[in-house]
């Protein structure tokens, strides 16, 4: 409880199999990147393709975006909570406490949106094509009883490790890091173009980037258009990252070979 970082949702996160998944971390090149993992992954013995390894940070933040809309979504709270025959002062204190409760969700320090989820939320079901939270209506209603949101999602393997992709009728998963490498490519390239550049050694030195870096990484300028609009959408798969574009030796000139080597269907 004394790191920077907190697993926010420790024991409330479940497998398709009942198996809870615990909080860990690992650290690479100075970096620490948090998962849940399966509890039967814990255990080396165990085979790793039955159990599930999520990223912390993806996980938390479907979850606390997702609860958070449906606690300022009026009109569906109504329904969930069956407040159709309750007089107006109860529905209105009903829907004051959940947009007190959506606040603290999204705004409040990490400690306490912990501790907001811990009384608000019973359960998080992982599954193939959706996740499940099973919410107490108690915290909004002076009656028990229980809300269900399912978040219809893929769950994409990389190696032992899962991707959360939000279904299209979700929000997309957009890769900031990806589109401000190809912003950055196609601006090197501008000021070559344009002139404003004669060389790499200047786009360097006015952009305080290696010299190397931006030698190696100035093709991506040239991506397929239909490969950068899917990456603006966040529609990308799992596998393309900033670090395998980073990593091409070369980017074929053909768009058809582009999307072959990314892992792009057409």
């Amino acid at each position: 409880s004394n790191g920077k970082q907190h697993h926010i949702l420790t024991g409330l996160v479940f497998d398709e199999t009942g198996d809870r998944l615990c909080p860990t971390h690992t650290n690479k090149k100075g970096r620490r990147y948090r998962y849940y993992v399966s509890k039967k992954l814990v255990h080396e013995s165990n085979d790793n393709s039955d159990g599930w390894r999520v990223p912390a940070k993806a996980l938390e933040d479907t979850v606390t975006r997702e609860i958070h809309k449906l606690m300022k979504d009026e009109a569906r709270l109504i329904e969930g909570l069956d407040l159709h025959e309750g007089n107006s002062k109860q529905i209105q204190n009903s829907l004051e406490l959940a947009s007190g409760l959506a606040d603290q969700i999204l705004n409040a320090d990490q400690a306490s949106r912990r501790t907001t989820l811990e009384s608000l939320v019973s359960r998080i079901n992982l599954h193939a094509d959706r996740i499940r939270i099973e919410m107490d209506s108690s915290q909004l209603q002076n009656e028990p009883g229980l809300i269900t949101l399912d978040i219809p999602i893929e769950m994409r393997r990389r190696g032992v490790e899962r991707k959360i992709i939000l279904s299209p009728n979700g929000a997309s998963t957009v890769d900031e890091k990806i589109i401000k490498l190809i912003a950055d490519t196609r601006n090197w390239f501008n000021q070559i173009s344009t002139g404003k550049a004669a060389m790499v050694r200047e786009i360097a030195h006015q952009n305080n980037v290696d010299e190397n870096d931006i030698s190696r990484f100035l093709p991506l300028a040239f991506l397929a258009p239909d490969i950068v609009e899917t990456v603006l959408a966040g529609k990308q798969p799992p596998e393309l990252t900033t670090e395998k574009l980073k990593r091409l030796k070369s980017l074929p000139l053909s768009w058809e070979e582009q999307h072959r080597l990314l892992g792009l269907a057409r």
